[in-house]
């Protein structure tokens, strides 16, 4: 009925002698990569010797139910418990695409890679099951549909049933013969897709970050230039508003050069990334605590959380954003900085001139 073990009926019936034995008349010309030798696909001598039972079974009254049920069910065979026939338990797909398996991955080529991983599952197991449940679904179904045959009804009820049969045989045919090439090329098209990429990543030199530091430059200056700048007028120290502004857009701009200076210099430091966005995450809650103290000083106290949390959602993502290293070049070495360009050349204005722009 469909189920095969090593010590049962897989030894009984002589099913791997008679594979090699009918592979050496045959003259196969392969060699099984998992059995290690030459033999006729497994598959088949159970579905041979599934009908040659069931036309055994057919002698006996109401054998044909249990015929047909041995076999439907040895088409494929429901289920394989051994390690006698080895290469029924194989998945050689799955295998052949954890092969192509890369010791460093990013993200997009992380997800394909699983996608091939599943696809490969679907095309060495899922596929078969479904196959499988076709089959016993066509098994029932005509068992069912013979029960309830009637002489009154066999017209009416003829039809469904041989529509019924109909479309589960379609469908066990797409199973056998449309899936498994479908998900093989859709794995062959990933697998190309991602050589592809690694060739064109490969010529590609990797190009430092232009335009996330000089963002991180103003972030971090209009926040504390602004918050001076406020702070001084409502301090009743007798500063107008240009003098407040001034100095509020001086004391940014410095801080936006120094925080790049600081940054670059964790840069610079081995092995120092935790502790690196450690120090970026530090600073930039720093900054939040102050500046939102100084934009509520004359409000609630929970408009002082409010005002923290809006700046920590836009401060701590954007710092460790914006003075993030640049990713490594694709043979492993590590990539251009991106904040050496800022500093060594006229750029460094770049981060000072948005603050006085925000700050104003």
């Amino acid at each position: 009925l469909g189920i095969w073990i090593d010590g049962w009926n897989v030894k009984g019936l002589l099913l791997k002698e008679r594979a090699m034995v009918y592979a050496e008349e045959l003259r196969v010309p392969t060699i099984c990569p998992d059995c290690g030798v030459a033999h006729v696909p497994y598959y088949e001598l159970m579905k041979a010797s599934g009908r040659q039972l069931s036309l055994a079974y057919q002698i006996f009254p109401f054998g044909a139910v249990i015929g047909k049920a041995c076999e439907r069910f040895n088409n494929p065979p429901l289920l394989y418990w051994g390690t006698e026939l080895r290469c029924l338990n194989a998945m050689p797909t799955l295998e052949s695409v954890k092969h192509n398996q890369g010791r460093k991955m990013s993200a997009a080529q992380a997800a394909k890679f699983k996608t091939q991983l599943g696809v490969a599952f679907m095309k060495d197991r899922g596929v078969p099951a479904l196959q499988r449940f076709a089959a016993v679904g066509m098994y029932f179904t005509m068992l069912i549909f013979t029960m309830l045959l009637t002489t009154d009804n066999v017209a009416e009820m003829g039809v469904k049933m041989f529509q019924f049969v109909t479309m589960i045989a379609y469908s066990k045919a797409v199973c056998e013969v449309l899936l498994p090439v479908l998900c093989l090329a859709i794995v062959g098209a990933l697998v190309v897709g991602s050589a592809i990429a690694a060739k064109k990543a490969a010529k590609a030199a990797v190009q430092p970050y232009r335009i996330s530091p000089v963002i991180g430059q103003v972030l971090h200056g209009v926040t504390i230039g602004y918050a001076l700048a406020l702070f001084l007028l409502e301090a009743d120290l007798g500063l107008n508003l240009g003098v407040a502004a001034f100095v509020g857009l001086a004391v940014g701009g410095a801080l936006s050069v120094l925080l790049a200076m600081s940054f670059y210099a964790l840069e610079l430091c081995p092995n120092c990334e935790l502790a690196g966005g450690l120090i970026k995450v530090f600073v930039a809650g720093l900054e939040c605590v102050v500046g939102a103290r100084i934009f509520t000083m004359n409000l609630s106290l929970t408009n002082f959380y409010l005002a923290m949390a809006v700046l920590a959602l836009v401060l701590v993502p954007g710092t460790n954003l914006a003075f993030r290293k640049t990713m490594p070049n694709p043979d492993g070495s590590e990539g251009p900085s991106s904040l050496y360009p800022l500093l060594s050349t006229s750029r460094i204005m770049s981060g000072p001139f948005g603050v006085i722009g925000g700050v104003y």
